[in-house]
């Protein structure tokens, strides 16, 4: 009886584990599709709703994840840490906590800056996607590989998370688009979305606050304060950079507010107008 217990006591670290990944792999997959579905929002006043809005969304959006995973296999194997997972996915919600303040000046700093509208539509895609995805698309590997260090079946823990991720996916398209664009707006949706990444990244370090120790033996100790103050450094210098550049006057002369880009009357983009306008003026300039 007391081996057995022992044997539980020691399961149940493992077990907690587990759930965390999977469950994290669901919460993070609907963040995921969700973010991207709600990019059409951020760049329809600006750059439209056409095809070529979408080929920006869907070509940024694989680059973030096949940089994510690639990033994201290195690390895993050599800082396989939940408190390193914990902090990067914080680091994804600080970035989408910024957009909801930042979006009109970046929009429209590249709408004037930029003839082409393909080309803007891409460039503010990068700008608003790249790196909140980048993170996002770090977690699937970096989860193999926490539940990898006290597991041999390498294929079914894969295919699980990548599977759960997935319908995490279908349900964040289908509730994004159909429930939460037509009742709310883009900025309280961002909010939203952002409280779900804080809660994923909070139950990684709260697993760690609790069962550190468990993790210490698995991964055969790790410098988490290390991690921890060069992060916390990075997130307050990269925000103060950005607020401080997207409020710069040199910023501020290009910028137009998105009711100036929408049609009053037809609730319309004007882009039909301004792109002739500035093919124009391209024109006269050659």
């Amino acid at each position: 009886m007391h081996i057995k217990n022992l044997s539980s006591k020691n399961n149940m670290p493992n077990n907690i584990l587990k759930t965390l990944v999977f469950s994290n792999a669901f919460l993070l997959g609907i963040v995921l599709m969700s973010f991207e579905m709600l990019c059409s929002c951020y760049l329809n006043p600006y750059f439209g709703n056409s095809i070529y809005t979408w080929a920006a969304i869907i070509s940024t959006v694989m680059a973030a994840l096949a940089t994510g995973y690639f990033i994201g296999g290195y690390l895993a194997d050599r800082s396989p840490s939940i408190v390193v997972l914990g902090i990067i996915i914080f680091f994804s919600t600080c970035y989408m906590l910024l957009i909801p303040p930042l979006l009109d000046n970046l929009c429209s700093l590249i709408f004037n800056l930029i003839p082409n509208i393909s080309a803007g539509a891409l460039i503010s895609c990068i700008g608003i996607l790249f790196i909140p995805l980048t993170i996002l698309g770090m977690v699937s590997p970096f989860g193999i590989r926490l539940i990898m260090l006290n597991s041999k079946e390498s294929g079914a823990v894969s295919g699980l998370i990548y599977g759960i991720s997935t319908i995490g996916n279908i349900f964040g398209v289908l509730f994004t688009t159909f429930f939460l664009i037509p009742r709310f707006s883009s900025m309280i949706i961002t909010y939203i979305l952002s409280i779900l990444a804080f809660i994923s990244s909070f139950t990684l370090l709260a697993f760690h606050y609790f069962y550190g120790e468990y993790q210490n033996k698995l991964t055969k100790g790790s410098n988490t304060k290390k991690y921890l103050t060069l992060s916390m450094v990075i997130i307050f210098f990269f925000s103060l950079f950005t607020i401080s550049f997207l409020h710069s006057p040199l910023v501020k002369k290009y910028i137009v507010s998105s009711e100036e880009v929408i049609d009053p009357v037809s609730n319309e983009s004007r882009l039909d107008l301004s792109s002739s306008e500035k093919e124009k003026k391209s024109v006269k300039n050659d």
